[in-house]
């Protein structure tokens, strides 16, 4: 469905699958994608 703008979210479910190397591997990816898009960053809630 469409969210109006500056409310949409990315949402990831990792499996057990998925250790920290790879949760690294894709914060890192993320990082580089947001910021050769300058896309704005929110920080953590709590």
């Amino acid at each position: 469905p469409t969210v109006p703008r500056g409310t949409e979210r990315l949402r990831f479910t990792p499996s057990p699958v998925h250790g920290p190397k790879e949760m690294d591997a894709l914060i890192d990816a993320l990082d580089t994608a947001w910021s050769n898009c300058a896309l704005n960053r929110v920080g953590l809630v709590g």
